[in-house]
């Protein structure tokens, strides 16, 4: 589904948990809320507020802990 960038709550550098939001989508009038899959390190933003974006795109880059 193509989908709005409405927020992009993570910076490069910043860290996060596990479950934390990311990036909020906006489609068809309803939000979708991307959150990280694991703690780690936020590496690259590939996306940008106000954007689209497709299924399957990478939005964010993430580095894991260890």
């Amino acid at each position: 589904m193509t989908a709005s960038v409405w927020q992009i709550a993570v910076e490069p550098g910043q860290r996060v948990g596990a479950g934390e939001r990311v990036v909020v989508l906006e489609a068809m009038k309803m939000e979708f809320i991307v959150v990280a899959p694991v703690d780690g390190v936020i590496e690259t933003v590939l996306c940008a507020r106000g954007g689209m974006v497709m299924a399957g795109q990478n939005l964010a880059t993430l580095r894991t802990y260890g």
